[in-house]
């Protein structure tokens, strides 16, 4: 079971369905026969040091799905969600995460928040969704599209998504869009797009997202999306007055976007040739 009362993050017991059974009885009852032999166990209240202001809430893990139980006023809820479904995965606030996001299906999405004692038992969980999701299918494609510029050698983004990489993973193109104004010499000026990194890998793309501007490079903060490239029915390429937008298209009526400066458009088309490619094959 992921679990942590908060004095060691790093209780990690694998399986552990005997102890749901005996100290969160109801919540085994819940579960059907098919249902008692989970990979892993994740009791979410565990992570936080609010737990008063935290619905009770376990995540179990199977090969194909994961099932979540919940209980909100005294109401005990179950509930699947299949890799199959699942569009895209969210760590908001890194380097200093604080929450977990799961969006799957059209609007469905699981949320677990988590205090920084938990950091290590979450990036386990993450990196167990990851290859549970991407299950192996990975390509053969080890090309380099294009060099990266030295300007981003030194950014946080493009350090947090190549160490996410699994030793399977191979980094095919990287694309980095700096912070863009709606306009650059004005005191009303707009933020058009955050500052923002990916990597896109043989099965998966890794995008670091600025949330807001930061005060200098050590205020940085953003998320950690993963998105399988199994997930993605089609990526395209649309023109803006402003510049690019590379949009991905899942098998549901969402989309994830990121906007580029016109300059990029060639590496836009490498990049989105190849996904394309690795989609249909």
């Amino acid at each position: 079971m992921f679990y942590t009362d908060g004095s060691n993050a790093k209780d990690f017991i694998e399986n552990d369905i005997e102890l749901l059974k005996s100290e969160y009885e109801e919540y085994y009852n819940i579960l059907i026969q098919g249902e008692l032999s989970p990979i892993n166990i994740l009791m979410c209240s565990t992570l936080t040091n609010e737990k008063n202001n935290a619905f009770e809430k376990f995540l179990l893990l199977y090969k194909d799905r994961i099932i979540v139980l919940k209980k909100v006023n005294g109401n005990i809820s179950k509930h699947a969600i299949e890799y199959n479904d699942i569009n895209y995965i969210v760590i908001e606030g890194l380097p200093k995460p604080v929450c977990l996001n799961l969006y799957y299906k059209e609007e469905g999405r699981e949320r677990i928040f988590f205090d920084s004692f938990a950091e290590e038992i979450m990036d386990r969980l993450v990196k167990e969704l990851r290859k549970l999701i991407i299950h192996g299918r990975v390509t053969e494609e080890t090309v380099n599209l294009f060099e990266n510029n030295s300007d981003e050698r030194e950014y946080i983004g493009k350090a947090l998504t190549t160490q996410a990489l699994f030793k399977n993973q191979v980094s095919v193109c990287e694309l980095y869009q700096k912070r863009v104004y709606d306009r650059y010499w004005s005191i009303f000026r707009k933020v058009s797009t955050q500052t923002h990194y990916s990597i896109v890998s043989n099965s998966e793309m890794v995008v670091f997202k600025e949330k807001f501007e930061p005060m200098d490079d050590k205020d940085i903060c953003g998320d950690l999306i993963f998105i399988p490239l199994t997930s993605v029915k089609n990526v395209s390429l649309e023109s803006t007055d402003k510049g690019m937008v590379l949009k991905y298209m899942f098998y549901t009526t969402k989309t994830f976007e990121l906007f580029y400066q016109n300059e990029k458009t060639d590496e836009l088309l490498k990049a989105m040739s190849y996904i394309n490619g690795v989609i249909q094959a």
